[in-house]
């Protein structure tokens, strides 16, 4: 998977400088997900949808008219910012890959 053409926009971006280099402590996960084969982060994200769904950790919108259950939001990568406890590390690295 690459990045080439990702734009930061007019947001802060917890992985990449406006120039689009990735910040120091995201290059750990920046390179864990150039290295990932195409489609891998797709598939692994929806294996997790999938998990969630036979776990039942969902919820329904009522008024919705297709009735449906929905997962819960989520992501497939750690949330930081820099020097904080959760600041993206080799371990939030290896804890993000696909199984």
């Amino acid at each position: 998977m690459t990045f080439d053409g990702y734009a930061t926009g007019d947001f802060y971006d917890e992985l990449f400088f406006e120039d689009g280099t990735p910040r120091p402590e995201a290059r750990p996960l920046v390179e864990r997900i150039k290295g990932l084969a195409d489609g891998e982060l797709v598939r692994s994200h929806h294996a997790a949808a999938r998990a969630l769904l036979r776990m039942g950790i969902t919820f329904n919108v009522y008024d919705d008219g297709h009735g449906t259950e929905r997962i819960f939001p989520s992501t497939s990568f750690p949330a930081s910012s820099p020097g904080t406890p959760g600041s993206i590390s080799s371990a939030a690295c290896n804890s993000a890959s696909p199984p």
